[in-house]
């Protein structure tokens, strides 16, 4: 009887299990790209006006995914049909691929009809010190994401630490654009006054360059970096602590709600 007992226990603990462990994976397939809150609406009457005040900016914001900052730069600079092009790829639905990248990592890319590899959204005003961040990286499961820095904006490389068996590496920043989602942060201009992104950057390229990937970096002895570790390594040498829970592990969600980031530009969030 007492064996039963013990046998039933199991059966439920591993049915419980395997109830979590569903609809964990399938609530990470769902948030894999999450589509514009607002209505997509016509912006052209917008660009051609005459007059365009805060509350158009936002609205272009709202229609695109770039802040009022970025809005308003492509708008100085006669980029109109930029504008254009950002709201439709904003509001494109998006096919989704998910690829293992190791027995126990997968990442997810877009995907056009044919199933080859396509550009979901171009990323718009990067620069140097800019970072990214995907959730678009699943480990057994868990949405785990991505970041990277950016390093030199002008020639669109990327420091970032990839996965479990290389080192550091410049990565293409069109790489980016066929994650489902993405968002570009960068130090808020309260804090530039006082922190040197570029010091932050030259800290990358001096120290964190082809080092090994190591999982437990800043947990452990600091043997190597990982995605995020990199990231927030190169702001700690600057003074900035850009882990927002403060936790044992910095992971790319904890750099995505530091108070010192602001959102340049969000895709699939």
């Amino acid at each position: 009887m007492f064996r039963k007992r013990i046998t039933n226990v199991v059966i439920i603990i591993l049915m419980m299990s395997a109830f979590i462990y569903w609809n964990w994976i399938n609530e990470a397939i769902e948030s894999t790209h999450i589509m514009p809150e607002v209505e997509r609406v016509n912006i052209h009457p917008i660009l051609m006006g005459r007059t365009l005040n805060d509350e158009k900016i936002q609205l272009l914001s709202e229609q695109t995914g770039v802040n009022e900052k970025v809005v308003e730069k492509l708008l100085g600079n006669g980029e109109y049909q930029k504008i254009l092009e950002l709201q439709e790829a904003y509001f494109e639905p998006v096919l989704t691929e998910s690829v293992k990248t190791t027995p126990l990592t997968i990442c997810e890319y877009v995907i056009n009809e044919d199933g080859k590899s396509a550009k979901g959204m171009q990323l718009v005003d990067i620069q140097d010190g800019d970072i990214l961040v995907t959730k678009n990286s699943r480990f057994l499961g868990w949405r785990n994401g991505h970041a990277g820095l950016v390093v030199n904006a002008e020639e669109g490389f990327i420091l970032e630490a990839v996965m479990l068996g290389t080192n550091t590496k410049l990565c293409d920043v069109k790489g980016w654009e066929v994650y489902p989602s993405f968002l570009v942060l960068r130090l808020k201009e309260e804090y530039r006054k006082y922190y040197s992104v570029q010091k932050a950057v030259d800290y990358a390229m001096e120290y964190m360059v082809d080092i090994p990937y190591y999982l437990f970096a800043g947990i452990l002895e600091d043997k190597g970096t990982h995605c995020a570790h990199l990231v927030w390594y190169a702001y700690q040498e600057i003074g900035i602590d850009l882990d927002s829970d403060g936790g044992f592990l910095v992971t790319p969600f904890d750099i995505q709600n530091s108070s010192y980031l602001e959102v340049v530009q969000s895709y699939g969030y």
